[in-house]
């Protein structure tokens, strides 16, 4: 559906020029909603809005619905962008038009008729909730209503695409809960493709399928929620899903958390796992069926995609073989291990 095929863009300035995109390369399938995760800066904005080319990229092509966009003279562009919607952080609503009217304007734009406009823009209304909010002016709304405002008006001309730019980071939380709930909708009810980019892992694991994590122009890593949550590979993609740092894990360890195992270490292990009763179940099995001690540093246990996901980062100390023979267990019955690092000390078990 879009794919995103060795994408640059360098910005120009007096100091030289600024790399926000390097070589990005990435698939979004049909009807999925996908997110794109990443700090401030780190070029999420411009790869988004390299989609629709409202940016150009410098280098690397850019194709949705098997259209190479880049390639395209301006006049197509414009037609092809009117199937691609776009909804941003603040709203873009014009003041002097009513709701309806906001909605309405980019089908005004197209040269539709009043007739067409009605039959396309007073069912969106219906759709985002604000047939009753019909004639206020923006001023009048709330920020979540400005914002179902927006999302009305970029469906409007009924689009397979739509880019969501930031879109409920203005938002307080239960609005924000609301429009994601009313995107989910739109993707499955309209089999709208959406393309969503935050700062937030909680937009991501509440309404998208698949992310891509990006930094310095990059992106790091790129798989299913649920994989990338429960085995998160990337540094700033641990940060993210709310995995102490080796600095914090090393504080809360009260030791050095180093790289190399050694005869007199610990190791620490990053467990995750799909089920948020197995926390208690799985420290006790491991304790009855294996000769080794352990403690809980952290644990979280969060709702993906309406799933609970569970994680725990502990330390044990073991023999080698025991520590092996217990990761394959763990493995074994669908448990996600990974190595977070040594402590070099023995391991007193918890009071």
């Amino acid at each position: 559906m879009i794919e995103l095929a060795g994408l640059r863009k360098t910005y120009r300035g007096p100091d030289g020029g600024v790399e926000a995109l390097r070589g990005v390369d990435l698939t979004v399938e049909r009807g999925e909603v996908f997110g794109v995760i990443g700090r401030s800066g780190a070029g999420k904005s411009t790869l988004l809005r390299c989609v629709n080319l409202l940016e150009r990229p410098t280098a690397g092509r850019v194709v949705v619905d098997g259209v190479d966009l880049t390639a395209l003279p301006p006049a197509a562009l414009r037609d092809v962008r009117r199937g691609i919607g776009m909804i941003f952080q603040h709203f873009a609503l014009l003041s002097s038009r009513t709701v309806r009217d906001n909605v309405a304007l980019p089908l005004e734009l197209a040269g539709r008729s009043k007739a067409e406009i009605a039959d396309a823009v007073d069912p969106m209304l219906e759709f985002v909730g604000l047939t009753s909010m019909r004639d206020r002016f923006p001023a009048q709304l709330s920020g979540g209503q400005a914002q179902r405002v927006g999302i009305a008006r970029a469906l409007a001309s009924r689009p397979s695409v739509l880019l969501c730019d930031e879109a409920t980071s203005a938002l307080d939380p239960e609005t924000t809960q609301s429009i994601l709930a009313l995107l989910r909708e739109v993707n499955r009810t309209l089999g709208v493709t959406i393309v969503l980019i935050t700062h937030e892992m909680g937009v991501i694991k509440n309404v998208a399928d698949r992310v891509a994590v990006i930094d310095a122009g990059r992106i790091v890593e790129e798989g299913a929620v649920r994989d990338v949550f429960l085995h998160p590979r990337a540094p700033i993609t641990r940060t993210f899903v709310g995995e102490p740092t080796a600095e914090e894990l090393s504080a809360m360890l009260g030791a050095p958390l180093g790289d190399a195992p050694s005869a007199r270490g610990n190791v620490v292990w990053r467990l995750g796992f799909a089920e948020s009763s197995a926390r208690d179940s799985l420290v006790t099995t491991l304790i009855r069926r294996f000769p080794l001690e352990l403690n809980i540093v952290s644990g979280t246990i969060e709702r993906v995609g309406g799933e609970p996901l569970g994680t725990l980062v502990v330390e044990l100390t073991a023999d080698p073989s025991v520590r092996d023979d217990a990761r394959s267990y763990l493995e074994s019955v669908g448990v996600r291990v990974d190595i977070l690092g040594y402590v070099e000390r023995h391991l007193q078990p918890a009071s």
